[in-house]
């Protein structure tokens, strides 16, 4: 089982996650704003990111060391294990990035959970 966490750096990430990625580097939706109120989930947002190559390669990067670290860990142990991926607010490019891993990892890995936990 994999759980991907969405958090808020300005929270402090999640202390029980085995592998974490900073997203802070993606543009950032809330300067734009008609984005600025919606999340990661919300279908502007999630076109506003599939338009933007650098956050295309960002989630395949994170899927291919997720699936690494599935393969490593599931030699010597359970491959159960969190996945904390953090921006600024964790509104919208940590929560964009979660679910889109999540999607792409969904076919191979069962079963997979996100929970963005400063999502407002």
């Amino acid at each position: 089982m994999v759980e991907i966490v969405s958090f808020a750096y300005k929270h402090g990430p999640p202390p029980d996650a085995a592998l974490l990625f900073d997203v802070r580097d993606l543009p950032n939706p809330y300067w734009d704003r008609s984005l600025r109120e919606l999340c990661g989930k919300d279908g502007p947002v999630k076109a506003f990111f599939d338009a933007e190559p650098l956050a295309l390669a960002t989630v395949r990067k994170i899927v291919g060391a997720i699936e690494r670290h599935t393969r490593a860990v599931g030699q010597h142990n359970s491959p159960e294990f969190t996945v904390a991926i953090g921006c600024t607010g964790g509104q919208h490019r940590s929560v964009y990035v979660a679910e889109s891993v999540a999607e792409a990892l969904s076919p191979n890995h069962a079963p997979i959970t996100t929970r963005h936990r400063d999502l407002a």
